[in-house]
């Protein structure tokens, strides 16, 4: 095994150790023996479980980000990206909320660069997004685009600023989708549903199982 696939290995299988018990009860042991390899080999990858812990975040990220950039490609409609965006949300905090809590609880200074971005001004986009969605038939045509962006821009506020802890942000990530569903056209709706099964397999892959 070359030293890139076993980089690789190492992350999955923490990763896997930390999502299902958390990173604060899970030690170099546990994953040195959950690979059957030496704590020499584990530290010569990884000088820390704090740079591992890094290493899995990352590795989870790109694989997110990676999947997001197949699904904007194959859909080009802002709108549905949102909406995935949305779900992928919801469903990243709901699967990993033990992982996350712990290391907002013990390894802060991870938490706060993985999760604590920059405030962004959300309202000219959201509502440039919305316009040009409704003037392409996929938004209600009597929708409140004013109140409509004004909602979104607090769950996206909320989600960006990571406030709240993470069964909570999956259900803000879930009530933003919702949400936003509800804003779409009868048409819309149809596409989207169609869609919605594309956009759980693309989340689905983009976790380290």
């Amino acid at each position: 095994m070359d030293t890139e696939e076993t980089r690789a290995k190492i992350i999955e299988s923490a990763t896997d150790l930390f999502k299902k018990q958390g990173c604060k009860r899970i030690t170099m042991d546990n994953i040195a023996n959950e690979l059957h390899i030496s704590k020499r080999t584990l530290y010569e990858h990884f000088e820390t479980k704090e740079d591992l812990l890094m290493g899995c975040y990352l590795c989870l990220q790109k694989r997110i980000d990676e999947r997001r950039r197949i699904f904007e490609k194959e859909n080009n409609v802002p709108i549905m990206t949102a909406l995935y965006l949305f779900k992928g949300v919801a469903h990243f905090y709901k699967h990993y909320a033990l992982l996350i809590e712990d290391t907002r609880r013990y390894y802060p200074e991870i938490y706060n660069r993985m999760f604590l971005h920059q405030e962004f001004h959300w309202s000219e986009k959201v509502n440039a997004t919305l316009q040009e969605a409704q003037r392409q038939g996929y938004i209600r045509p009597n929708a409140d685009l004013q109140t409509a962006t004004a909602v979104m821009v607090h769950f996206l506020d909320k989600v960006t600023l990571a406030t709240g802890n993470a069964p909570s942000l999956a259900t803000l990530g879930e009530a933003g989708f919702t949400f936003m569903r509800g804003l779409l056209s009868v048409n819309a709706i149809e596409q989207f549903d169609i869609e919605e099964q594309k956009i759980k397999k693309l989340i689905s892959e983009s976790e380290i199982n």
